[in-house]
């Protein structure tokens, strides 16, 4: 007993010393120069154990990152192959929920943080009501199947950045920049639209991206940061190539073509109500005009610099024409197949096809950056179905009543504020649109489908320019050297604060046209 007792203590203090060599002479020193060996052969055996339980994980990634870009593919083709020859169901059902749960796992397998735990918890909880409720396969593969289409989109969502890449647009714009230095209103403007044109192309990346366009040029951190609110905020009420606009709209029942004006009024405020901010700050103005400063000449056309808002807004237009003209099952399939017809078409155009073939190499990686997005997009989206067809949705319909005696101007604030409420506090917006999506009834709180949808979608960005917990703030911290805590609340708060007034006027002057 006394040496069994005598070699556990021996483990404990290899395992808590973490196998450091010094520790480890230091402390068979104290015991007897023959125990030296018997700590050396343990300390051996687990550096080997390390090795080959650290070479597994990154073959174990290495895999799961070939099953993450193979099951993306897998389901572009799958599902346009599906579209345009019509494969026996019960074969599409097979094979579309082994590419689903395949990319399902496989994402977040390389996923991790916050959006990894809300992704797992919404499936977790998804199930777990799937049975309670014994609720079947059907239920099932029909809300998992509501977040189909995101990925198909996402495969060509990289195609777009192609032709501004080679088409000499960024150059323009910050030629652009420079000429238009001393209209700061119309510069913000001109810059926020801009803004909503690369977040199309590029999503979040747009931020650094817009930022390095502008890196020459000294804006003051206010300006930058109502800038990049207005632009990503306009893109996410307004894009027809966002998978959240999609779905929210996919929720409410209404077509991109229903929703385009009512988007499009959403914008017009966002990018009013910044603007105005930025020409009566009398402090940032001083301060832009004092610290603007520039490099280089301004020799290039700025007609490039218009014409690919052109380019970008005729995109938007193909969207909700086609979405009436083309008969497929999901309006993400008829915009997938714009991108790619018309990057092409643009490429052409711009005589720089043949330098589209260096980014095709390497195509993949770009898949990369959406494996946090995604299938917390769907899981999300699963979990709300899930409630759909529940008891749930019952009952919180049975709360909402409540809020029936109350103008509708302050039904739509309520919903807002309280995302923002719940979001400032890290509940994420993802979970609190997706809830009001599926299950309340528009007509219960006096709104038609299309005032609805741009309820949601003002909640979403509402909530995401007040949490210090969300990726687009971290992102503008990171890009403009800030705190996200600074961005909330030096910057974001007081258009937040005017956005709460306006905001839902406009929705009630929409609602009432509609």
């Amino acid at each position: 007993m006394h040496f069994l007792s005598f070699r556990a203590i021996e483990l404990k203090l290899v395992f808590i010393l973490s196998f450091s060599r010094k520790k480890i002479n230091f402390i068979s020193s104290l015991f007897s120069l023959k125990n030296k060996n018997f700590f050396q052969t343990i300390f051996i055996n687990c550096d080997i154990i390390k090795d080959v339980w650290t070479k597994a994980k990154r073959g174990a990634a290495g895999e799961m990152k070939k099953i993450y870009f193979f099951s993306m593919y897998f389901l572009f083709v799958l599902v346009l192959t599906n579209e345009f020859f019509a494969i026996n169901t019960k074969v599409f059902i097979f094979l579309s929920s082994l590419g689903m749960v395949a990319f399902l796992a496989s994402s977040l397998y390389k996923n991790k943080g916050f959006q990894l735990y809300v992704s797992l918890i919404s499936l977790a909880v998804g199930h777990f009501l799937l049975y309670k409720y014994h609720l079947g396969f059907d239920v099932w593969y029909e809300s998992l199947m509501k977040g189909l289409g995101m990925p198909v989109l996402f495969v060509v969502i990289p195609l777009i950045s192609f032709p501004i890449k080679y088409g000499d647009y960024l150059g323009a714009i910050e030629s652009f920049v420079k000429t238009k230095s001393k209209k700061p209103g119309f510069l913000f403007s001109f810059l926020a639209v801009t803004h909503l044109v690369l977040s199309i192309a590029l999503d979040i990346g747009s931020i650094p991206v817009l930022q390095n366009i502008l890196k020459q040029v000294k804006f003051p951190k206010k300006f930058l940061a109502l800038l990049y609110a207005a632009g990503y905020s306009s893109f996410i009420a307004f894009s027809p190539y966002n998978p959240l606009v999609i779905m929210v709209l996919l929720f409410s029942s209404v077509t991109y073509s229903e929703y385009f004006f009512t988007g499009l009024a959403m914008v017009a405020l966002i990018i009013l109500v910044t603007t105005v901010l930025v020409k009566a700050d009398k402090k940032l103005l001083e301060e832009f005009q004092t610290n603007l400063s520039f490099s280089g000449q301004n020799n290039r056309s700025h007609k490039k610099a218009y014409e690919l808002l052109v380019n970008i807004f005729f995109l938007i237009g193909l969207a909700s024409i086609c979405g009436k003209i083309l008969p497929l099952s999901n309006v993400l399939y008829t915009i997938t197949i714009i991108i790619v017809v018309y990057s092409m078409v643009w490429g052409l155009l711009l005589k720089v096809l043949d330098k589209y073939k260096s980014e095709f190499r390497g195509y993949s990686e770009n898949f990369l950056s959406f494996k946090g997005f995604l299938p917390f997009l769907i899981s999300a989206n699963f979990l709300g179905s899930i409630v759909s067809f529940t008891p749930i949705k019952e009952s919180i319909e049975d709360m909402v009543l409540i809020l029936n005696h109350l103008p509708t101007y302050f039904v739509i604030l309520f919903f807002i504020v309280l995302t923002m409420l719940l979001s400032a506090i890290g509940v994420h917006m993802m979970i609190t649109v997706t809830t009001y999506a599926m299950t309340i009834t528009p007509g219960l709180i006096g709104l038609s489908n299309t005032a609805f949808a741009v309820t949601l979608l003002t909640c979403w960005f509402m909530a995401m320019l007040i949490s210090p917990f969300v990726p687009y703030n971290m992102v503008v911290a990171e890009t403009i050297d800030e705190k996200p805590l600074n961005i909330v609340l030096k910057y974001n708060l007081k258009f937040c604060l005017v956005m709460l007034v306006f905001a839902p006027l406009l929705i009630l002057g929409l609602n009432y046209l509609s």
